[in-house]
């Protein structure tokens, strides 16, 4: 990303949130339970859903930070709190529960949001790259 943004650029990236309560329950459970229960219908199944290896976001943000780029804001965003398959079930009342917890904050939004924004630009020439000396924002210690 950084090789494509301007310096003095912005750029925003979406990074799914493997924390979310949401995410554990349906790549440690639902992929697991679903092809189970099938075969004991006898019914034919697509096979889960296989991503590359996740990161947290703190190692996200780190990633960013390595590739020269400075983290402004971070947002979490995409609130899911029925596990599937009652947010398939219920969809109206699953969109509801989620407005409702949009800008929640961090401290809700590491354990609901399914999605993390990152806002962050990338440093001017001849201004340096921050570090964790430079943070003033507690978000890493």
């Amino acid at each position: 990303v950084s090789r494509v943004v301007r310096p003095g650029g912005v750029a925003v990236v979406s990074y799914p949130n493997p924390a979310a309560l949401y995410a554990l329950w349906k790549t440690r459970i639902w992929y697991r339970v679903v092809p189970f229960v099938k075969r004991l219908l006898r019914r034919s199944h697509m096979q889960a859903p296989k991503g590359g290896a996740s990161l947290s976001p703190d190692s996200f943000l780190r990633a960013l930070e390595t590739a020269d780029l400075r983290v402004e804001s971070i947002h979490y965003t995409n609130y899911l709190l029925l596990p599937s398959p009652l947010e398939e079930m219920f969809p109206r009342v699953t969109e509801r529960l989620g407005a409702k917890l949009e800008g929640s904050g961090e401290r809700i939004g590491r354990l609901l949001a399914t999605q993390v924004l990152f806002v962050s630009t990338k440093p001017r020439a001849g201004e340096a790259p921050v570090n964790d000396a430079d943070r003033s924002d507690g978000r890493r210690g």
